[in-house]
């Protein structure tokens, strides 16, 4: 097993993790700023989607890239330029705290 990151290294001001998923070869850090996805065959970020708001849990399901948030649920598709905040787009008011997967289906969590 190797450590790929070298995070600490990078230009954000605020490096804080607040979760972590995994789909195929990519790694999703959800972060204070938004979602870093990390190819983890090439142990390098492949795309940084900065948001400007705390992701609680992201996650990649059915060609969507999903970010919880204090705001709500957002969602990108893959397919789309994602770097471009307004690519992404408010599904839902509900806070959840973390995504999940079972079988093919998303499901969302909260405290309440």
């Amino acid at each position: 097993m190797r450590f790929c990151l070298e995070y600490k290294d990078s230009n954000l001001s605020d490096k804080t993790i607040n979760s972590v998923s995994v789909s195929g070869k990519y790694a999703y850090l959800s972060t204070n700023f938004g979602v870093g996805e990390v190819d983890m065959d090439k142990c390098e970020f492949s795309n940084t989607y900065d948001l400007g708001i705390k992701v609680r849990s992201s996650i990649r399901h059915d060609g969507k890239i999903f970010a919880a948030t204090g705001a709500g649920i957002y969602a990108g598709t893959v397919n789309d330029n994602l770097l471009d905040k307004s690519n992404w787009k408010l599904m839902s008011s509900f806070i959840p705290n973390q995504f999940m997967e079972y079988g093919d289906k998303l499901y969302a969590s909260t405290d309440d």
